[in-house]
């Protein structure tokens, strides 16, 4: 299963991501703004996307807004500092499958990411087996 990580707190981004890449995990992809970010969910097939809303160049709003407009359907997971009742009502009626603000534990993060990918393909775990390889 493959995740786009699309924050500009470099040091945020890299904790996501190595968390989500433990053995057995996730295949993570890093961007730290919205115009790349956007880019690669543009010419690459994710499985989530992680994304926060207050992003250099391309803020996640957009971003959120532009994607569903062109009929991506890939979940999308916002984390963002943003924590108010009417940032969360926009973030999920805008397209947004899930919202956790900052702070935030790694485990919440990647069970909420275990949940959205099974709802999303009626699996229970990130593993893909074919017979006996």
């Amino acid at each position: 299963m493959r995740i786009l990580v699309v924050e500009d707190e470099v040091r945020l981004a890299r904790n996501i991501a190595a968390f989500l890449r433990k053995p057995g995990g996730y295949a993570v992809d890093v961007s730290m703004d919205g115009e790349d970010g956007l880019h690669m969910v543009r010419t690459n097939s994710y499985d989530l996307i992680l994304l926060d809303l207050m992003l250099p160049k391309v803020d996640g709003w957009a971003i959120l807004k532009a994607l569903r407009a062109e009929g991506v359907k890939t979940a999308v997971l916002i984390l963002t500092a943003r924590d108010t009742t009417a940032d969360i009502v926009r973030g999920l009626n805008d397209g947004g499958d899930d919202y956790l603000t900052k702070p935030f534990e790694l485990a919440e993060l990647a069970a909420r990411c275990k949940a959205l990918i099974r709802r999303s393909y009626d699996r229970t775990e990130p593993v893909l087996r074919v017979g006996p390889l």
